[in-house]
């Protein structure tokens, strides 16, 4: 049967949940002989004891095949070949195509034809994570890309990224009033920028949808937005990998600074230069952490 050894399902192996449901059908045969042995109801604890009943009764219940064919298919089409979740293994994804995949994820989840019991549990799963992993990166990302430009966000989100933007500008309390004004405006000349570029520009916005032209490439001649410019280059930056967790990670914990402490962080170019520095310190060992004496 070509097996092989089981994949366990991992909190950061995206695709080890679909080849352990893969697994578990192409040993059903085998997992049903096992539990069908007399022994299998022997147990070293009283606790495996009381639960080999269950599992017998489960791997042996008409159903079991067709749940685990079922959430297979649901698991193929979030995770598996072109799903919406398999473009977001990579870390150089740019967290406005994150935030956009919480809107679109809904209908992918509707797709798998579910019941409408586990839709709403799917729903509240995805309510929930959505929660948990957003910060001010994916605000502020999905409403200066400009494919989305902060569709489908609602007004209260919109109101704290426009908030979240002046005071990145780090202007005082006199020019605030004045300053927050301006931003909203230029959002709105930003906007009206995109929807004419769908018309005027097809080739560079057909460019733009297909990844070949990059965010932050179209962001570096747009000097008539000067309040949002530097900060959309800082949010989608140029270059991949470990650079770009970085950026993430500030943006992440911004909210947990210490009022005292956020002169510090105002330059992201500064925080990411002293990184730089220090990785580049010979005298820098990353794995000292792991060495024991």
């Amino acid at each position: 049967m070509g097996l092989r050894v089981l994949a366990m399902p991992g909190d950061t192996r995206w695709g080890s949940v679909l080849a352990c449901l893969d697994f578990i059908l192409k040993v059903e045969e085998v997992l049903f002989a096992i539990m069908s042995a007399r022994n299998f109801l022997v147990a070293k604890s009283k606790k495996k004891s009381q639960n080999a009943p269950h599992r017998i009764q489960r791997c042996h219940g008409y159903r079991f095949c067709p749940q685990i064919e079922a959430r297979y298919s649901t698991t193929q089409d979030l995770w598996g070949g072109g799903g919406a979740l398999k473009r977001f293994e990579k870390n150089s994804t740019l967290v406005s195509e994150v935030y956009q995949l919480f809107f679109d994820l809904p209908d992918s989840v509707a797709k798998c034809g579910l019941p409408a019991k586990d839709m709403k549990i799917m729903q509240a799963l995805i309510n929930k994570r959505f929660d948990f992993v957003y910060g001010d990166a994916h605000g502020v990302a999905h409403v200066l890309d400009p494919r989305f430009c902060g569709a489908q966000m609602d007004t209260e989100t919109r109101s704290r990224v426009e908030e979240f933007i002046t005071e990145w500008r780090g202007i005082n309390k006199e020019q605030g009033e004045a300053t927050a004004d301006a931003v909203v405006i230029e959002l709105v000349r930003f906007q009206r920028f995109t929807a004419e570029l769908k018309v005027k520009a097809q080739r560079m916005w057909t460019q733009l949808k297909n990844g070949k032209l990059a965010v932050y490439d179209f962001w570096c001649p747009l000097k008539q937005f000067s309040l949002l410019q530097d900060i959309a280059k800082q949010v989608f930056p140029c270059t991949a990998g470990k650079r770009v967790e970085k950026l993430v990670h500030i943006y992440f914990n911004v909210r947990n600074i210490q009022d005292e402490d956020i002169e510090v962080y105002t330059e992201l170019d500064d925080v990411l230069r002293l990184i730089d520095e220090d990785e580049n310190d010979e005298s820098n060992n990353p794995d000292e952490n792991f060495v024991y004496e």
